[in-house]
């Protein structure tokens, strides 16, 4: 079982949007630039990122 406070996979951040168009969802971060949200790639999506924020419980 992975340790919350240290996975930092796109799975457990709260930009993550797990919609119906993408397998793997979205990264919603973009939006809060003004700009679209972006398709996370799968090399990235288990790993994360360095803007990954975790979700709120």
């Amino acid at each position: 079982m992975p340790d919350p406070q240290k996975d930092k996979s796109c799975w457990t951040c709260a930009f993550h949007d797990l919609d119906n168009d993408t397998f793997l969802g979205r990264c919603t971060y973009f939006k809060t630039k003004g700009l679209p949200p972006k398709e996370i790639p799968p090399q990235i999506v288990d790993v994360g990122c360095k803007l990954y924020q975790p979700k709120q419980s």
